[in-house]
This record gives C-alpha cells, sequence and structure tokens, in this order.
C-alpha cells in the first residue's frame, strides 16, 4: 500500500466517523423530541366562560345586517341589543336570526382589536384600498377569542363554546360592510362524542354602526353605566379577577 492509498484511505475513514456522528447527533435530537412529547403536559388552549345568571346591564341597541335565508335576497337587518356584564368585564351582542338567540361575548383584549380594527377599516375606505376578493378581507384586521352562548327557544337548553372572533370587510350587493365573523362553535355534553354546532355566521356592519359598538366598547362608558349598589358590592371584592385583566372600581 502506497502513501498515497494510505492517506486517502484515513480520510475516508474519517468521512464515514462524521457521518455516523452526524447520524448519531441527529437520532438524540429526534430522540429528545419525542421525549419532550411523551412527557410535556400538553399545552391548553386559551378558554374563557360567561355566567348567563351573573349581573348584566342593558347599555344600548343598535343594528346590523345578517345573511338572509332566502337566496339571492338583501341582507336582513337586525336589532342587535348591546349588554354588559361587569363581573366578567365583557360585553354581550344579543341578536336573533333564523329563531334563535345569540350572545356574543367579547373581553377588553376584543373590544380593543374592535376598535384599533375600525380605525384601519376607515382608512382602508378613505384611501379607496378596500379589496373585492373576500378571501383576502375576511380576517384583514385580525382574530381574537370570543364566547358564545346559543338558544332556540326559551326554555330549551343553552349550547356555550369559546370561539373565534374574525374581524374585516365584505362587499355586499356592491356595498363594503365591517365585518364580525363568527366562527363556528361547537357544544359538547359530557361523555358524548357529538355535540351541539353552530355554524359560521356574518354580522355586516356599516361604518354608522361599527361606530355605535365602539361607543359601546369605551372603557369608560362601562364603568360609567355601572350602578352605584353594583359598584359597592364590586369595591366590597376589591379586584374583580376577568379573563383578560384586573378592574379596579373606586
Amino acid at each position: 500500500m502506497t502513501a498515497i492509498h494510505y492517506k486517502y484511505m484515513i480520510i475516508s475513514m474519517k468521512n464515514i466517523h462524521l457521518k455516523i456522528l452526524f447520524v448519531l447527533f441527529i437520532f438524540l435530537l429526534n430522540s429528545c423530541s419525542l421525549l419532550n412529547e411523551i412527557f410535556s403536559p400538553p399545552v391548553k388552549p386559551e378558554t374563557f366562560k360567561v355566567d348567563m345568571n351573573s349581573p348584566q346591564i342593558p347599555i344600548g341597541v343598535t343594528e346590523a345586517q345578517f345573511d338572509n335565508p332566502i337566496p339571492f335576497a338583501k341582507l336582513k337587518k337586525t336589532a342587535v341589543n348591546i349588554i354588559y356584564f361587569p363581573f366578567e368585564d365583557c360585553v354581550c351582542l344579543h341578536y336573533k336570526i333564523n329563531n334563535i338567540n345569540f350572545y356574543q361575548f367579547w373581553r377588553k383584549d376584543a373590544r380593543e382589536l374592535f376598535i384599533n380594527a375600525l380605525e384601519n377599516y376607515n382608512e382602508d375606505f378613505n384611501s379607496l384600498k378596500l379589496s373585492r376578493s373576500s378571501s383576502k378581507t375576511k380576517n384583514i384586521y385580525g382574530t381574537i377569542l370570543g364566547f358564545l352562548i346559543w338558544q332556540e327557544f326559551k326554555f330549551t337548553e343553552q349550547a356555550n363554546s369559546n370561539m373565534d372572533l374574525i374581524l374585516g370587510y365584505y362587499f355586499k350587493n356592491k356595498s363594503p360592510f365591517f365585518t364580525i365573523t363568527q366562527g363556528e362553535a361547537v357544544h359538547k355534553k359530557p361523555f358524548e362524542q357529538s355535540g351541539i354546532t353552530s355554524g359560521e355566521k356574518h354580522i355586516y356592519l356599516t361604518k354608522a354602526q361599527a361606530e355605535d359598538i365602539t361607543s359601546f366598547f369605551d372603557e369608560d362608558f362601562l364603568v360609567n353605566s355601572i350602578p352605584e349598589e353594583l359598584k359597592q358590592i364590586m369595591r366590597s371584592n376589591v379586584i374583580i379577577k376577568t379573563g383578560s385583566s384586573d378592574i379596579d372600581i373606586y
């Protein structure tokens, strides 16, 4: 064996060793990742709930448009009741379509996103930047967690679930609408695989209607809407814990 052949053999052996070390390194990385998945507790998705028996304060009424169940018909205008739940610090948009009552709850972080989204929509509207492609505009202003209660009749079971509140806009009948897309919600009963599903809904708002909602989402307005006797109860608790923040009432 010549010196050159010996040199190449040494180099080849080194390359083989490096490849083996590399394979072992990848194997160890995958093993650590697998062990981490097995032994690490699963991360639970964020949730929150609102109790319909909590104190609630009716703070106003506005209107919104909804899809009409009749094909090719114009949007259906419906009243939307605005209710404040101070103990949970949630604002509820209550509306009824197709004989079903919907109670859609907004925490403080969601209300702030709505206000910012409307500001962005107004800027896009005024600068003529609105797109007619609904696939691009459905969630253009953000998505955040909400809570939904729905009930067909007064004495039937109330279903509830967290769902997405999706902010964007749509063109309907050649007119733009600032839009809340209420994501699909599924109420699952204990020990049952199937559940009660509320499909995706769209709430179409004119600029004026959306501005109405922002006025009801104003923090000073909400605090001032709380009756004095209820404030006293809240003061006795010092700080009311909510899903999004702590509220000090003085």
